[in-house]
């Protein structure tokens, strides 16, 4: 399969406190399972903060997207990314951590956006803090619309810029009628709401969110709040000669992910489908491992799969990837 994806890139800083209870009280809004944002010098000083207070364990490259396309180019497809680093050690780090990916169409220009990942030594979740890049791409964007319908999948993330919806939309619109958009907001995107997301959605065939951020983005119950999804948004009844998932579900599909309950997955047809969570001795760090589930899902779905099939993927991706920190467990696929 080739694939193309789309969001920020990141360097991750992980570290690891005793609690994140002192850290709020010390004035950083960070909670469990949670995500903020703010400015680069906010970042570095919470950095700062953060070493006298736990330890780094480690630095990876990041954001939900390229987390995705590359555990998808470790299970052997062919993937590239388009996005945006700075001309900075940052970026080349980012870079150099993207091995196997065709990077051509990734951009260097300002500064690398950087996320602190704050993980509490008991319980292993983790609360993150975003600080984006200034920019978005601006040249590699014509490379990638004429490369645009080579692509069987084209998998989107946030981009916290204002006009990163907007950015995004554009090219999902340009998808031609064998191809599958699939779409993970995250917390930052779902927080603006279904209206603001409205233009991706309705380019989008494939949604993953969380509990929450389905909440978020509705305003409604889970259930009620899928449900919303799936009648306003959703569904490319063209891709269901393409993808044996995708005709299952009728032509739309959103995959729920619920960390230590599992996932499910509802279906524009009305089918539902549920998937218990792996079970593991110990988590390391759990920052990215929805990423993994994405990358096992649509591996799934690649090889025509079907939706519950696919969702045992999923699952065990995201399992093997909590037993090391960021993209560490990408090494050992090959024994999987």
């Amino acid at each position: 399969m080739k694939v193309l994806g789309c969001g920020a890139l990141n360097l991750d800083l992980i570290f690891e406190v005793e609690d994140l209870e002192g850290i709020r009280q010390q004035g950083w809004p960070l909670f469990p399972g949670r995500e903020i944002s703010g400015t680069y010098e906010e970042a570095v000083a919470l950095a700062a903060f953060l070493k006298t207070r736990g330890r780094l364990l480690a630095e990876s490259g990041g954001g939900s997207a390229a987390n995705t396309i590359c555990c998808l180019s470790a299970l052997g497809h062919n993937c590239s990314f388009l996005g945006l680093v700075g001309n900075d050690p940052q970026g080349d780090a980012i870079l150099e951590s993207m091995k196997g990916v065709d990077i051509s169409c990734i951009e260097r220009k300002g500064r690398t956006a950087v996320c602190i990942v704050v993980l509490e030594k008991k319980g292993r979740d983790r609360a993150m803090f975003v600080a984006p890049a200034s920019f978005l791409p601006e040249k590699k964007v014509i490379m990638a619309k004429n490369r645009f319908n080579h692509f069987d999948l084209i998998h989107f993330s946030s981009l916290l810029q204002e006009e990163g919806v907007s950015f995004q939309a554009d090219l999902a619109g340009m998808q031609g009628p064998d191809q599958l958009v699939s779409l993970d907001p995250g917390e930052l995107y779902a927080a603006r709401g279904l209206k603001e997301l409205m233009p991706l959605l309705k380019e989008s065939s494939l949604l993953f969110v969380t509990s929450s951020e389905v909440e978020m983005l509705t305003g409604l119950s889970l259930e009620e709040g899928i449900q919303s999804i799936l009648n306003q948004v959703l569904g490319k009844s063209s891709l269901s000669r393409y993808f044996k998932a995708m005709d299952e579900a009728g032509g739309g599909l959103v995959v729920c992910k619920k960390g230590p309950e599992g996932a499910s997955a509802a279906a524009l047809n009305g089918r539902v489908f549920h998937q218990p969570a792996k079970r593991i001795e110990s988590v390391l760090d759990n920052t990215g491992a929805g990423d993994a589930f994405n990358a096992g899902f649509l591996d799934g779905v690649s090889r025509g799969a079907h939706i519950q099939a696919c969702l045992e993927a999923a699952a065990e991706m995201a399992a093997i990837s909590l037993t090391t920190f960021g993209r560490e467990y990408l090494a050992t696929l090959n024994k999987h």
